[in-house]
């Protein structure tokens, strides 16, 4: 029997919690598959949609190639097979349950599809009907014994959920709107993991997917809660809700146990979150009176863990980007790769290389299609997604008539009016984009009008554009002091702290901006630039030993952006540990697409 290959996806599951709850052993089952295998971290593009993203992870396709461009997401819309259907086509039996983008799928030999749509919609008492949308189970004749395995929120006892909410025993829940969406998405979780385990324990596998929701729902509701105490939250509050975050965590990874003991001690298992969240004094909390947009409650960063005979154990996976996940477990799997994709498998993962087969591509399967330029359809959420992927992309001139078409059609949203701005920006018309930006923040409402439902979310401050034009501009006085101003409310935004330090270095003013980007890098250890821009700067004043840290968190963060391995390969340089210098130099002109970076500090 070939080795099975298991993908799971925790939707929204922060590193930055993880890594002191491995620290504490509250997460066996992941830090035993750590162990016998090698993690990762990886940047992510925008838009940060589930359904676009984990259509990326299952592709190996960016969201204006593979189509799926904003949640919930149908197969409809999806113009390349995901790893369920590669595998499936290979004649692998394959399984996928809940995984985004795969609404209206349609019947695939040897592939059971359970779509994210299977557990949507419950009704309000466990004991109404909850019939199952048609097609949310192919092949249908499992549609009956799938629909039985979901779990009802409403079926959880106050015992159930009293490690999340402390004083849930205490409180009058029908009021408490918070208890009832806790209980749904933890129902979501523990519904596709009940249909995984039994199609996994009754059906023959090869290959399966399965998206875990809960954590990005609870986090969404809860993380405010948790420790430290933000200024806004009640100590009623705090004291309910302050665990539900992490014990969310804890029950995920027992599901994750047993998902590993049913694939097998041989299997290939890839364990990944493919967006992050804000978490610790960088969480959003808003100002009184305030209504923000939920976007920017997210942030660009992944992480995964892969675990497969013949990979190193216990070691870090260097390099890698979201686009290479799946390319990788075709290429362990022995499944030919299509010609054409953007990522490549992690052979650098080996622990011999020349022991492991080595990638095929099949040039009768298909290429990825060109990438979406326009939308036939008029939905609003795809055409601002597609905008955003054109601007990713490097397009702004094909995502401005796009997001010029949003902003009329939808004034009262601020999502569109932003990315405009972004987009204006780097077409080089700072002056257009200064005028829309002074014309929204003038706006009674600060240039949004709320929508039904959605709670109050971090946005960065006016002054906080203002300063990124100045500094496109060529103003750095005037940059610092609106950043100043910005940070005035918004004082653990770290983002705010590293722009404040391009400020202070246009003006020569480089300890002053030391000091801020250390102060980045203590709110969120995981601020990327900010860890590049201090290596950057203490190389420049000489300081090459303290360089190297920021120097190394910078490349393994950012492995695919040439300037990272240049400055970790000039500080080594420095240093006299030239060989080391010399590998990080060559990832640096391997990864430039425009010159060789000099080697001249190596001589």
């Amino acid at each position: 029997m070939l080795p099975r290959t298991l993908l799971v996806s925790w939707d929204a599951a922060e590193w930055n919690l993880i890594e002191p709850m491995l620290e504490a052993g509250e997460l066996p089952n992941l830090e035993t598959l750590i162990a016998g295998g090698l993690l990762g971290w990886f940047p992510v593009s925008t838009p940060l949609d589930p359904a676009a993203l984990a259509t990326s992870l299952s592709t190996g396709l960016p969201p204006d190639v593979h189509g799926v461009l904003a949640s919930p997401g149908s197969a409809y819309h999806r113009r390349a097979p995901d790893l369920a259907e590669r595998f499936a086509a290979a004649g692998r039996p394959s399984i996928s349950v809940g995984w985004p983008g795969t609404r209206e799928a349609v019947p695939t030999s040897h592939l059971t599809c359970v779509s994210d749509a299977f557990d949507a919609d419950p009704p309000s008492r466990a004991t109404d009907p909850w019939p199952l949308p048609s097609g949310a189970v192919l092949p249908e004749s499992l549609a009956d014994e799938i629909a039985e395995i979901r779990l009802h929120p409403a079926e959880f006892a106050l015992s159930d959920l009293a490690p999340l909410i402390a004083t849930i025993k205490s409180l009058d829940v029908a009021p408490e709107p918070r208890v009832s969406r806790v209980a749904l998405h933890l129902a979501a979780s523990f519904s596709r993991h009940s249909a995984a385990t039994y199609l996994m324990e009754n059906h023959p596998w090869g290959f399966a997917q399965v998206f875990f929701p809960g954590i990005e729902g609870i986090s969404r509701d809860c993380l405010e809660f948790q420790p430290p105490r933000l200024p806004h939250v009640s100590a009623q509050d705090y004291l309910g809700y302050q665990r539900a975050v992490t014990e969310t965590y804890k029950l995920h990874d027992q599901m994750l146990g047993k998902l590993i003991a049913l694939a097998g001690p041989k299997a290939t298992v890839l364990v990944c979150s493919v967006r992050g969240v804000e978490s610790g004094e960088s969480r959003p909390s808003p100002l009184p009176g305030e209504h923000i947009e939920t976007a920017a409650f997210f942030r660009p960063a992944g992480w995964c863990v892969l675990r497969s005979p013949g990979l190193r154990e216990d070691d870090l996976l260097h390099g890698l980007g979201l686009h290479d996940l799946a390319p990788t477990l075709l290429w362990l799997a022995g499944v030919a790769l299509s010609p054409g994709l953007p990522g490549r498998p992690l052979l650098q993962a080996a622990k011999e290389p020349d022991d492991l087969v080595t990638p095929v591509e099949d040039h009768t399967l298909p290429p990825p299609p060109a990438p979406l330029r326009t939308l036939a359809d008029d939905d609003t959420e795809r055409q601002l997604h597609l905008a955003i992927a054109h601007l990713h992309a490097g397009r702004p001139a094909e995502a401005l008539p796009l997001l010029e078409h949003l902003c009329t059609k939808r004034p009262d949203r601020l999502g569109p009016v932003l990315h405009l701005i972004g987009c204006l920006r780097s077409l080089g018309r700072f002056a257009d984009a200064m005028a829309l930006l002074e014309r929204h923040a003038a706006r009674p409402d600060g240039g949004l009008r709320p929508r039904p439902g959605l709670r109050a979310r971090f946005f960065p401050h006016y002054d906080f554009m203002r300063g990124l034009l100045h500094i496109d501009e060529g103003r750095p006085e005037q940059a610092l002091a609106c950043f100043r101003g910005a940070l005035e409310a918004r004082p653990q935004h770290a983002g705010l702290h590293l722009h404040l330090a391009r400020a202070l270095i246009e003006l020569g003013k480089p300890l002053e901006a030391e000091a801020s980007l250390r102060t980045a890098v203590a709110i969120d250890p995981g601020e990327a630039d900010a860890q590049l821009l201090l290596g950057q700067l203490l190389f420049q004043l000489g300081r090459f030993p303290e360089a190297l840290q920021p120097a190394m968190e910078a490349a393994a963060k950012l492995p695919h952006r040439p300037e990272t391995h240049l400055l970790l390969g000039s500080t080594l340089a420095r240093l006299g540990r030239t060989a080391d210098a010399a590998a990080c130099l060559h990832n640096a002109r391997h990864r430039s697409q425009v010159s060789s970076p000099p080697l001249t500090v190596l001589q």
